[in-house]
């Protein structure tokens, strides 16, 4: 689908008459799947990036008018190490922290915490993906938005690989971290939908779940939609036809960051290999247990470790075995003259058997998962296959 700015009059058309009772049936919900007045052209997972970058945008900008409006005086330590902090001015609810180049702001009721760096150019629109990551994870109740962006751990880089899009879209200039105008300007245009779906997140009954599938569907979002298209709501037919046009949109993603995956190295292939996780097991198990013996010293490596422990399937347990015989130590003898001399390249001997130190420490890494998922099993293995090498009998005793 082509990129588009939906306009005023789209967005109206969709909002008329919303609030009437029974004006949402099955035949607008029809019209909104297959004629999608509100389409930009992006994806699930696209959109609703862009939705929460500017809604971090907005609160951002807040956040630089408190500190040049009531913050200034806090700013003025001469000590790097010198720290001010106290309520904010006017806004109870939050609380500041200076230090350095740094201020911190924090929200006692919910919890939101905002990282405003450069005071000196007070560069608040810049949203990086470490900040924003913190900025997700320190949300007690996160609303839907952002919801749809807080994972665990080894999950919670998945949505940066889509700024690439945003970018090529032209809705984020990658070097200054930021939305451009034209990407703010979308955003603001969907606002009141946006708003409007916020506003009924919780999906109590029936009108108000009609009312947010055909919001989002006009929208362009069928992932959502069908995940959520409950069966006493819907006709079975229509159900059908929505979740199979959300089904197509993941299976088309999952192709395409599979794609991605097997010409992209470095960091940028560890996060996409969290992408391609977040879509589920159905899709990325295979993907996800090859990365995990594509070495110790590759991040991907231990991207697919933290992934297959948080998804614990069935046959972890054979999956962990084999990374242990493969990453195992390699008892290779060396004479004084040799380790004095450093004439072997090798420098096994000084990390217990090791190539290097993060070597062993992956090879530690997967017993402690086993043994914390099943010690019984995982325990004969472990010393079974340590007590070989007499230099890691420290190693075969810690567990």
């Amino acid at each position: 689908m082509a990129l588009r700015i939906p306009t005023s009059k789209d967005v109206a058309y969709v909002l008329k008459n919303l609030d009437q009772p029974g004006y949402i049936n099955e035949d607008k919900i029809r019209e909104a799947l297959y004629q999608p007045r509100l389409a930009t052209g992006l994806n699930h997972w696209e959109l609703w990036l862009l939705v929460c970058l500017y809604r971090h945008t907005c609160i951002r900008r807040w956040a630089g008018h408190i500190i040049k409006k009531h913050l200034r005086k806090y700013r003025r330590h001469k000590s790097n190490d010198s720290v001010a902090e106290g309520p904010v001015p006017d806004s109870p609810h939050w609380r500041f922290r200076f230090q350095r180049s740094l201020c911190v702001l924090t929200n006692a009721d919910t919890g939101a915490e905002l990282n405003i760096y450069n005071l000196k150019k007070l560069r608040y629109n810049c949203i990086y993906s470490k900040d924003y990551i913190q900025h997700l994870n320190s949300l007690r109740t996160p609303e839907e938005p952002e919801l749809l962006f807080k994972r665990p751990a080894a999950l919670e880089e998945f949505w940066i690989p889509d700024l690439k899009q945003l970018e090529k879209a032209g809705y984020w200039l990658a070097k200054e971290s930021t939305l451009t105008s034209q990407g703010e300007h979308l955003a603001e245009v969907l606002r009141p939908v946006i708003e409007q779906i916020c506003c009924i997140q919780e999906w109590n009954s029936q009108e108000e779940a009609m009312q947010a599938i055909y919001l989002l569907l006009h929208c362009g979002d069928t992932t959502i939609a069908g995940t959520r298209a409950w069966s006493s709501v819907l006709s079975p037919r229509l159900i059908k036809e929505i979740k199979s046009q959300a089904l197509n949109v993941v299976k088309e993603r999952a192709s395409a960051l599979t794609l991605m995956l097997k010409i992209s190295s470095g960091w940028m292939s560890r996060l996409l290999l969290q992408s391609l996780a977040d879509l589920g097991p159905e899709y990325a198990k295979t993907e996800v247990t090859q990365r995990l013996f594509d070495g110790p010293d590759s991040g991907n490596s231990h991207q697919a470790l933290a992934i297959l422990d948080l998804w614990q399937p069935s046959d972890f347990d054979a999956i962990l075995e084999k990374a242990l015989v493969l990453y195992a130590p390699k008892n290779q003898s060396r004479s004084l003259f040799d380790v004095l001399l450093f004439r072997k390249k090798d420098s096994s001997w000084l990390y217990d058997g090791f190539t290097n130190h993060t070597h062993k420490q992956f090879f530690l890494n997967i017993a402690h998962i086993w043994l914390r998922r099943n010690p019984d099993n995982a325990k004969p293995h472990i010393r079974k296959l340590l007590a070989r090498f007499p230099c890691c009998q420290a190693l075969m005793n810690s567990p």
